[in-house]
């Protein structure tokens, strides 16, 4: 966040697991942003890492994004003004509009992220369940996860329409995947109504109406090679301007 700017939203940087890498030596991730009216305005990140994987674990290099509000590890430092926390069941209103420009399709993922967490006031790192809903999703696993091996299926008002709902087997994640039939489809402009996402996901049994949220992240996955995907891993992330958010 720059220095002395107040107000609910930050920067993360977040990079996970360089396994050894220098950066700005072998792999590079840089942000920018324009004349600042209000923080963040027009912002942008670009990444470059490796094509190889190291073999530690991890299937991505990390997740540079946008954060509103807090997290299951608190509140960013240094801002302020926070939207109350409210419970999953609860929302009158929760909206996020954005206006995204997007390069490197074929080894990143652009994803907003709500956590449900068990508790008001989030700081230990504790979270019930890990809502992804993804703009775009190409690499991020086989075909397969929108059709046969979905969860569930869904047409929510648009952008998002017709979508794929996977519940990873393995961790407590919820991925919300937009498609045209067997295929991917990305969704970078418009409002997304994560409400109407929440409440379905409460009506088919995958949420908990009374689990908390008390924000939301908006990024990228940089991902690291796997049989889904290819390269360069590298690319960008445009907000054209700040998403508008309607939180009550």
């Amino acid at each position: 966040m720059p220095p002395a700017v107040a107000g609910p939203w930050a920067y993360l940087r977040n990079v996970f697991a360089p396994a050894g890498l220098s950066d700005g030596h072998d792999y590079s991730l840089r942000q920018w942003h324009g004349a600042l009216d209000r923080w963040p305005g027009e912002f942008r990140f670009e990444w470059a890492f490796p094509d190889q994987h190291p073999g530690d674990g991890h299937f991505c290099w990390g997740y540079p994004a946008l954060m509103y509000g807090a997290g299951p590890w608190g509140y960013p430092w240094g801002t302020s003004g926070h939207p109350a926390p409210i419970r999953a069941g609860s929302f009158e209103v929760f909206t996020i509009d954005v206006d995204l420009a997007f390069t490197g399709t074929s080894g990143a993922d652009v994803l907003i992220d709500v956590y449900t967490l068990p508790d008001r006031n989030p700081f230990t790192g504790a979270s019930i369940n890990e809502v992804s809903i993804l703009l775009t999703h190409d690499g991020v696993g086989p075909l397969s996860w929108l059709t046969t091996d979905s969860t569930a299926t869904h047409t929510y008002a648009s952008p998002l329409g017709d979508t794929a709902i996977y519940k990873q087997p393995t961790s407590a994640q919820i991925m919300v995947m937009p498609r045209s039939g067997h295929d991917r489809r990305a969704v970078l402009t418009g409002t997304i109504d994560v409400k109407e996402v929440l409440d379905h996901l409460i009506s088919i049994g995958l949420v908990d109406a009374d689990a908390w949220v008390a924000g939301f992240e908006i990024g990228v996955e940089t991902q690291r090679p796997n049989a889904f995907n290819s390269g360069p891993y590298s690319g960008s992330l445009h907000f054209r301007r700040a998403p508008v958010v309607v939180w009550r």
